[in-house]
């Protein structure tokens, strides 16, 4: 049986709160439950992801070392040492490897599309809109 890991909960864990939240809150109708069950479902895999990104970077911290050959037992104490282990050999392979050198490629040639929101716009759009707004008063200053 695999049990996914979501920060250092496990996937049952998540089952019993999702519904610990929906026992709390009353929500009117099936479609209110299963659209929280999605949403749900979404949020724990987009924090599934970053949870390993920054147990791989702790683990390169603590093993001193880049090579991610060299990280197998320093995984983080919410995910058994097997686990981890399985997690290094998913990530030596040059599938996974292409895959992050094209995420990292596409992520570079956008960086004002960042993925990361303040409000309605973007950090990259409100970074655009602060040094235009910033010009604009400096060259008002100069001028007066």
């Amino acid at each position: 049986m695999l049990i996914i890991h979501t920060h250092t909960h496990t996937h049952t864990h998540t089952h019993i709160y999702i519904y610990i939240y929906i026992y709390i809150y009353i929500f009117v109708s099936d479609y209110d439950r299963s659209m929280i069950r999605k949403v749900w479902n979404l949020t724990c895999m987009d924090r599934y992801s970053d949870s390993l990104a920054k147990a791989r970077k702790k683990a390169r911290e603590r093993a001193n070392s880049d090579n991610i050959e060299y990280l197998n037992g320093f995984g983080p104490r919410g995910i058994r040492i097997e686990m981890w282990d399985a997690l290094i050999d998913i990530w030596k392979t040059k599938e996974w490897k292409k895959k992050s050198i094209t995420g990292k490629n596409k992520r570079a040639a956008k960086p004002e599309a960042m993925l990361h929101i303040g409000g309605s716009i973007s950090f990259g759009q409100h970074l655009k809109k602060m040094v235009f707004i910033f010009l604009f008063i400096l060259v008002i200053s100069i001028t007066l």
